[in-house]
């Protein structure tokens, strides 16, 4: 077995170390100082193509392997964990899981912008009286014509002030789904983020939904199978 990086994955290493050491350590300590999400970073971020590494090229990602974006991951938090974090989430549990579980028009119509950095992704499951337990959640997602509306409380989301779209489980009539929800839809706010000890620059809130309607194509795979999104994206 060859555990030898390949040439394009030493190319996104080498690549990423210099953007850590020139773009991202400098101003680590004063991010964290200044409690600040650092949007000039994410830009240049998606300016190199880092913000949809491992998103396929046809839905507008730079098509790399899951090693490569790991090993972005890994140089972007030597520097920031706290931007790290913003960059994981955003990929992993705010953009993949569209590319995984998605139809292919939720793909044309969302990924592009998640993967050129156009919006940030986040995953709202986790919730005050339920964790992260994805069975116990109490979001709700009544049926209407043309789709859901989702009403409930998510906690602990990372990138959630900034994101543009979130992953959103809730309890519809056939049980546990997931939504891609835009942030700025009616009825959805934000809560004062959280003040933390570490990844101060990864912005951490609540969010509320309050008859919040979701249109019946960006529910995310089938009613009732939202168990399988949240622990497939989680795994």
């Amino acid at each position: 077995m060859n555990f030898e990086l390949g040439t394009e994955q030493q190319e996104v290493k080498a690549r990423a170390a210099e953007f850590a050491d020139l773009e991202v350590a400098p101003y680590a300590a004063e991010l964290d100082r200044d409690d600040r999400v650092p949007f000039e970073t994410l830009e240049k971020l998606s300016e190199m193509g880092f913000m949809g590494l491992c998103v396929p090229e046809e839905y507008g990602g730079a098509g790399s392997d899951f090693l490569s974006y790991c090993l972005l991951i890994e140089e972007i938090s030597r520097a920031d964990a706290g931007i790290g974090v913003t960059l994981a989430v955003h990929t992993s549990a705010g953009t993949l899981p569209i590319v995984m579980y998605g139809s292919e028009d939720q793909k044309a119509r969302w990924v592009p912008d998640l993967a050129r950095g156009n919006r940030i992704g986040s995953f709202a499951l986790t919730e005050p009286e339920a964790g992260s337990d994805a069975a116990a959640i109490q979001t709700s997602a009544g049926r209407v014509d043309g789709g859901y509306r989702l009403s409930g409380h998510k906690q602990w989301l990372t990138n959630g002030r900034i994101a543009g779209a979130a992953i959103v489980f809730a309890c519809a009539p056939e049980g546990v789904t997931a939504f891609i929800v835009p942030t700025d839809a009616e009825g959805v706010s934000f809560g004062e983020h959280a003040r933390k000890m570490g990844v101060v620059s990864a912005t951490t809130d609540d969010m509320y939904l309050e008859n919040v309607f979701v249109p019946e194509e960006d529910r995310l795979g089938e009613e009732g199978k939202g168990l399988s999104v949240a622990l497939g994206t989680l795994d």
